[in-house]
């Protein structure tokens, strides 16, 4: 009886180890399946890690041209607003003297300026 036990004892622990080398090796092959899932998926985490850096960087630069347009409206406006008040004075200064001159009154007799150029005129056909 003592062999008979020996012999399946034997038969067992055969059967076990199979088993165990079986049950080896189909963990083997899952870890070499998930680890192959795994870096198609960071090489796929990756691309989408760029992509999405160049769209902050690409939302950076707008975000930097709408401050650098911003900025050249108000400089155009503060310029604009000289140039306006400028024209203003100058305005306001025509005004003035047109009625400066519409107050002066004529002079009695002839006119100086007229007799100086006469005296050019004079001198420049001799």
């Amino acid at each position: 009886m003592k062999e008979r036990g020996f012999i399946l004892q034997g038969q067992l622990l055969l059967y076990g180890g199979i088993a165990i080398g079986v049950l080896v090796l189909g963990l083997l092959a899952a870890l070499k399946i998930q680890t192959s899932r795994l870096e198609a998926e960071q090489a796929k985490l990756a691309a989408c890690a760029a992509q999405y850096q160049q769209a902050l960087a690409s939302i950076a630069r707008q975000n930097q041209a709408v401050l650098d347009m911003e900025k050249a409206g108000q400089e155009a406006r503060r310029a604009a607003q000289e140039a306006q008040d400028r024209a203003k004075a100058a305005q306001k200064g025509l005004v003035k003297e047109r009625e400066r001159l519409a107050a002066l009154k004529p002079t009695a007799g002839p006119c100086p300026s007229g007799e100086a150029v006469k005296r050019v005129r004079e001198g420049l056909g001799k």
